[in-house]
């Protein structure tokens, strides 16, 4: 299971040489789209979801089971710190992100 972000790319010399209202406006919009992307794949997700429920059996995990899963994958974590793939820091900033959620 993935999630792939939708990237906003704009040029960053042609972003800095723009007034700093329209620099606002680009970054707002930007902001903008982002939200509507997000919400829109959060639906599109929820219908998946709904044709597997439909047609399989979810299971759901246990607080206990969800902290096995996690002791278990930590070996995993760290062969890609371990490669460069990403940081401790990284890690953590996603993992509290997680937990805030």
């Amino acid at each position: 299971y993935q999630v792939h972000p939708n990237p906003f790319f704009i040029s960053l010399k042609w972003y800095k040489a723009l007034p700093d209202e329209l620099q606002r406006i680009v970054t707002e919009a930007a902001k903008l789209s982002m939200i509507y992307c997000d919400t829109t794949w959060l639906g599109s997700e929820a219908e998946a979801f709904n044709v597997v429920k439909a047609h399989c059996q979810v299971n759901y995990l246990s607080d206990e089971a969800r902290a096995q899963f996690i002791e278990k994958v930590q070996p995993v974590w760290q062969y890609y710190i371990d490669k460069g793939v990403f940081s401790q820091d990284t890690l953590n900033k996603v993992l509290a992100s997680i937990k805030n959620n």
